[in-house]
């Protein structure tokens, strides 16, 4: 029931039926990123983190190909403290924090 890459323009086969992308309610965390703390230097990475899709007829259902507001980012002095990462997939987005220290 895991699904690596869904898109937004995908029709999901699950349990024998087909469900359109439209039906998604909303995405989760499902697990966290293996990396929470960065260093001044350092590039983002989502590495670990599993986004779970939300919706009546999803179970299990993982999204891999979502995107973050700091993909590609590298961390300077100006970052130090506490940062929020936006995760979206078509319409949907949740935040979790993150930690850049000197």
């Amino acid at each position: 029931k895991l699904l690596s890459d869904v898109s937004e323009d995908t029709e999901l086969l699950i349990n024998g039926f087909f469900h359109c992308q439209d039906e998604l309610s909303g995405i989760e965390e499902y697990s966290s990123a293996s990396k929470t703390t960065f260093k001044v230097g350092e590039s983002f990475s989502s590495a670990g983190l599993v986004v779970k899709a939300l919706g009546d007829n999803y179970d299990e259902v993982v999204i891999s190909n979502y995107k973050t507001d700091l993909d590609g980012y590298c961390f300077t002095d100006t970052d130090i403290g506490t940062k929020q990462v936006t995760v979206t997939f078509a319409d949907f987005s949740f935040v979790y924090e993150i930690e850049i220290v000197a």
